[in-house]
């Protein structure tokens, strides 16, 4: 899928560029305008590393978080403390497991432990268990977020008859490309599920700009945003200059204006990037 999504971009690019019309246009879909505002993610680090992360997620205003679990309850509790004592409320935060709990009991007990009304739980147990999720939802009243256990359109119709369980995270290397995506996104919004367009770990910001035209296709069900951390993550961008958030987690479209350009809009220079070592 990954591959696939390398390819159609890159195609798109082309025949943006030899046609001098934006991707939007390309695709029928409107020009990119507004405000796109990005989830602070942080990850399972010790006590004083992950306060000093919140600490300057917040000093960037940003109010959105997504919360990595280590499993550990003792720990898992202790982040959540220093969340709140940031002054992050308990409905801005969601929390990815990564598929974290073999028994679905132990991760009712976990998450039910923590006490926390998450604007969403992704992947707790291994993938593609959608009865056990719903199960897991039921008791902690918290929507469960599919990443893993959703890869392509034809799965809609399983999450059909309870859409209030159900968030989406659409990224777009995993689901094959923007077509695939923009098929995703439309069913989605027939069955009234939110969805999150999701980010890999260090993505250049060709994938950032792709995850821009699906978030503007998203439209209101729209719930999350991640990715665009451009030279924060990456020794090197090829893009220049890179597409990436800033104060309050915001990119600007409309100071970008990346519509009005050919192809995607944004232009590769260098070399491929160099990852920096992430902790």
């Amino acid at each position: 899928a990954a591959a696939w999504c390398a390819v159609e971009l890159a195609y798109l690019d082309l025949f943006g560029k030899e046609r001098e019309e934006s991707v939007e246009k390309i695709l029928s879909l409107s020009p990119i305008r507004g405000s796109f505002r990005y989830t602070a993610v942080v990850g399972d680090s010790d006590r004083e590393t992950f306060d000093d992360i919140v600490g300057q997620y917040r000093k960037m205003d940003f109010s959105d978080f997504k919360l990595k679990l280590s499993g550990n309850l003792d720990r898992d509790l202790e982040k959540l403390s220093i969340l709140k004592g940031h002054g992050v409320s308990d409905g801005d935060i969601r929390v990815d497991a990564n598929n974290l709990w073999s028994d679905t009991a132990e991760a009712i007990d976990h998450l039910s432990a923590m006490d926390i009304p998450f604007f969403g739980i992704e992947e707790p147990i291994a993938p593609d268990q959608l009865d056990a999720l719903r199960v897991i939802s039921q008791e902690t009243g918290c929507r469960i977020i599919l990443d893993e256990s959703f890869s392509r359109v034809a799965q809609l119709e399983s999450l059909a008859s309870d859409p209030d369980t159900w968030i989406l995270n659409v990224r777009v290397s995993k689901m094959g490309g923007i077509l695939r995506s923009l098929a995703v996104l439309s069913g989605a919004r027939e069955l009234a599920l939110p969805v999150i367009i999701g980010a890999q770990v260090g993505e250049t910001s060709l994938l950032t700009r792709a995850g821009l035209l699906l978030a503007h296709a998203a439209g209101k069900s729209l719930a999350g945003q991640e990715g665009a951390f451009g030279t924060l993550l990456l020794a090197e961008d090829v893009c220049d200059p890179p597409l990436m958030f800033g104060v309050g987690g915001m990119i600007d479209s409309d100071s970008i204006d990346l519509s009005s350009r050919p192809g995607f809009g944004v232009e590769v220079a260098g070399e491929a990037p160099i990852f920096t070592r992430l902790g």
